[in-house]
């Protein structure tokens, strides 16, 4: 981050919004802080703001689009720092997963629970809140996870709410 942080300053920018996955899945947010703090003594007229967005996917994926397009839009550098900062509480990822494999490997649950879930082909739905990954339900059919995370979305904006949904495929195997 560093090296970004000066290349850009050596480019002429003079604010930067650093946005970043969760900060409880990842180091990147403290590296961007470490950086931060370590440009300011070299450049102190560079303005950093970095934001842990307490999400990963096109959660945080929405929120750098957003600031962009606020950017070419030419809105200040506080208010896209408040727009930003404004989607933190309200963007959800709703995660199914086909297989139990990478949430036993990632010590989200343990052996007899994989076993016991893989065998009944249950199909967990996961997401985030404040940064960290939780199970919201599981069902047997991938059509039944479907419903549910339309069910959660719904109870959330209502039948007529207005949203935007990405939807991200991994390809895992």
């Amino acid at each position: 981050y560093l090296t970004e942080y000066q290349s850009l300053a050596d480019q002429g920018v003079e604010q930067i919004i650093s946005i970043h996955m969760t900060s409880r899945g990842s180091g990147a947010y403290q590296a961007a802080l470490a950086a931060r703090e370590m440009i300011a003594e070299l450049i102190p007229t560079l303005k950093i703001e970095v934001i842990d967005t307490l999400n990963v996917s096109m959660c945080h994926g929405w929120m750098v689009i957003e600031a962009a397009r606020s950017t070419l839009q030419g809105k200040s550098f506080a208010e896209i720092i408040r727009q930003v900062k404004s989607m933190i509480p309200v963007t959800r990822l709703l995660q199914p997963a086909d297989t139990l494999k990478y949430l036993y490997m990632g010590g989200r649950i343990g052996r007899a629970k994989h076993l016991i879930g893989s065998l009944l082909n249950i199909k967990p739905l996961i997401g985030m809140e404040d940064g960290v990954i939780v199970a919201l339900g599981q069902a047997r059919s991938r059509s039944s996870v479907y419903q549910m995370m339309v069910d959660r979305v719904e109870s959330t904006v209502g039948y007529l709410g207005k949203i935007k949904i990405a939807y991200v495929h991994a390809a895992a195997i």
